[in-house]
């Protein structure tokens, strides 16, 4: 049999997606380099401290993004195109919810989370100057990351991974100007709030642009149908966001340890190893997240031929 179209479509989305993963991951080590550089190695024990909350942005963009992307990909291969537009719209709106919900929680009750993080005389003050901003970082980058994924597999893989590179380009070079003006702790979460906030104002071309295939609709509010919507987008982006959720529990147990044991040099020494694994991991999730953009479609035609070879041949 002939594989030529699903190995091409494979090709065409895995480059953008890498892009897209290492970005972000080259992104998480200069911040890490720059807050050492200018602050210190408590700040760097912070960030650590900060990383399980910093995931849980991640934890929802594959509950609701990639839960609803599944979905949608999946209605639009049965040429459902109500229903792929009825996932889009509730997976979007799914995830500003969670996110604002998540955001305000954090700046409400800052002080009392940051003393459940683990936080020490030395490293509180750095943890609670990096909230503020971490706070409408929960809501633009969740919602510029789940528009992302949907523009990827809407045909526009290449201005997807753009739409990302941009956000964290803007954000390492805002975090080394913010941090050499001495403006502090808070300037590092404010460099990634504008980065994410440029990339989702551009998101806006893509919500106004005649030739996307995915649209919002106002039937999916309805509260029957949201609800009912709600829940299979939950059910399936539950299997991904468990192992992102397992990761935040895991860092969080694992700082809880290293501040009790190590105090925080060891956190410092910690972020900087997971820093080098989290690039080596750029193959590896840059395969999963395409392998998900294509398996629904050949899952809804019932075509096991080509998913058997995308399975074999990764």
């Amino acid at each position: 049999m002939n594989f030529k179209i699903v190995d091409s479509k494979f090709r065409e989305l895995l480059l953008p997606t890498l892009l897209i993963v290492m970005a972000l991951n080259i992104s998480s080590v200069f911040d890490t380099f720059f807050v050492g550089s200018f602050l210190g190695e408590n700040a760097v024990a912070a960030m650590s401290l900060l990383e399980p909350i910093i995931l849980l942005i991640t934890v929802f963009e594959w509950f609701f993004g990639l839960g609803g992307q599944i979905i949608a990909l999946n209605k639009k291969a049965n040429f459902d195109t109500d229903g792929s537009n009825r996932y889009f719209t509730v997976s979007i709106l799914l995830s500003f919810l969670a996110s604002s919900i998540m955001a305000i929680v954090c700046l409400i009750f800052t002080e009392p989370v940051a003393m459940i993080l683990g936080s020490t005389p030395l490293t509180k003050p750095f943890v609670i100057q990096y909230f503020p901003f971490l706070c409408g970082c929960f809501v633009v980058s969740t919602l510029a990351g789940v528009l992302t994924q949907f523009i990827r597999v809407d045909s526009q893989p290449k201005f997807a991974a753009m739409l990302i590179i941009l956000a964290n380009l803007v954000n390492i070079i805002l975090d080394y100007v913010f941090l050499s003006l001495g403006m502090g702790m808070a300037s590092a979460s404010l460099a990634s709030f504008i980065g994410y906030a440029i990339a989702l104002a551009f998101c806006l071309w893509y919500v106004y642009n005649p030739k996307r295939t995915f649209r919002f609709v106002r039937c999916a509010l309805a509260i029957k149908t949201f609800f009912k919507t709600a829940g299979k987008i939950i059910k399936v982006g539950f299997p991904a966001a468990s192992l992102g959720f397992f990761q935040v529990v895991f860092f969080y147990m694992l700082n809880i340890f290293l501040v009790n044991s190590l105090g925080d040099i060891g956190l410092t020494t910690y972020m900087i190893c997971v820093d080098a694994l989290v690039i080596s991991s750029v193959v590896t999730v840059g395969v999963f997240e395409t392998l998900t953009s294509i398996v629904p479609i050949y899952y809804a035609k019932h075509d096991y031929l080509n998913l058997n070879h995308l399975i074999k041949s990764q």
